[in-house]
């Protein structure tokens, strides 16, 4: 009962140009080696040399150009669905072209006062700690992993205190702290959360070199440009360090999210203004959707962001994860009643009660 209109940002997708940045690894917790940061820190400097804007990829651009477009298109008003850094980019429309909007939806939102860097350690193992207390919960789990969160803290300083050289390959922190990212994030990932990390800390790396085999799924130019324009600014690695504090899970994160600084360096890229990392005032009908278990796009972070949305409805869906609606019908429902009629209160009865069991997968 509605067309969709679906847009690749600029300098990604089919966009021209590109701002990939071939032979770099990027993932959510950062660049895995000091070799990445650089090779993707010359990636933007050449594009800069041949020609490129890098003050031209972020938030507000892409924001200004779905405006374009629905003029373009001749549309009166839109509706507006996006999910995790697409959030980011409707919390912009709303801030700079609010006139042709008529709903927003945000799945996994991760709003501008949100932290890229700052908050993620503590993020990340606040979401581990999560999954395995829920493990706890339950008979079958607690059983075949009764000590699984002593034994990883543990993995953990062992790790925190130099490379481990296993099967005759050599990790780093840096390649643990990507693993946990990934899998906190993905419905598979928690379900086998308890089982991989039993694996890892008994010297099975297997999950880590899964992940390890694919980490370059970002257009590494053009998700840097955003981030050194509109969020790094407004941290430093030194709050990164100070959230992760003693907590050994936390602190696997901080060398390679503090990388994302060393990419801006030496960078022509100017600050945003400061209203890009400000929590959006806004009267248009929201509807927040969030996933108990997201380490990048908590819930907590929804729960304050939604208070500056006077006509918003929050929902915030136990068990899921990252990318609500992928893997809920009942999220997904709520999303078209939403945009159908977005005056109405929302039923939630079709979602999981509170203390629903997580099913784990077992070894």
């Amino acid at each position: 009962d509605q067309d969709w209109i679906f847009i690749d940002q600029r300098g990604a997708g089919l966009g021209r140009p590109s701002m990939d940045c071939p032979g770099a690894q990027l993932t959510d917790a950062g660049p895995p080696s000091a070799e990445d940061a650089a090779r993707i820190n010359a990636c933007l400097k050449e594009l800069a040399r041949s020609g490129v804007d890098l003050s031209r990829y972020n938030a507000v651009e892409v924001a200004l150009d779905v405006e374009d477009l629905r003029r373009a298109l001749m549309l009166p008003k839109i509706d507006l669905f996006g999910g995790s850094y697409g959030t980011r980019i409707e919390a912009a429309i709303q801030t700079h072209a609010p006139e042709g909007v008529r709903v927003v939806v945000q799945d996994s939102p991760w709003p501008p006062e949100g932290g890229w860097a700052a908050g993620t350690p503590e993020q990340v193992s606040a979401a581990v700690a999560l999954v395995l207390r829920k493990c706890a919960t339950q008979a079958d789990c607690a059983a075949r992993y009764p000590d699984v969160a002593a034994r990883f803290t543990e993995t953990a300083r062992r790790w925190m205190a130099g490379p481990q050289v296993i099967g005759g390959k050599t990790y780093t922190h840096e390649d643990l702290a990507s693993f946990l990212m990934e899998a906190t994030y993905s419905n598979g990932g928690v379900r086998r959360l308890p089982a991989d990390l039993a694996r890892i800390s008994a010297g099975d790396l297997a999950p880590i070199d899964e992940v390890m085999a694919e980490r370059s799924y970002y257009d590494e130019g053009q998700h840097m440009a955003h981030l050194c324009r509109e969020e790094l600014p407004f941290e430093s690695a030194g709050r990164v360090q100070a959230g992760a504090g003693a907590d050994p899970v936390a602190q696997l994160l901080v060398t390679s999210l503090n990388r994302l600084f060393d990419v801006c360096r030496g960078l022509s890229i100017a600050p945003a203004a400061p209203i890009e990392n400000q929590p959006v005032r806004t009267a248009i009908p929201t509807l927040f959707l969030a996933a108990e278990i997201d380490p990048g796009c908590p819930p907590h972070l929804t729960q304050v962001a939604a208070a500056g949305y006077s006509a918003s409805q929050v929902v915030i869906v136990a068990n899921a994860t990252h990318g609500v609606t992928g893997n809920n019908s009942c999220a997904r429902a709520m999303a078209r009643a939403f945009f159908a009629d977005p005056t109405r209160p929302l039923d939630r009865s079709c979602l999981p009660a509170a203390d629903t069991p997580l099913p784990f997968d077992l070894d």
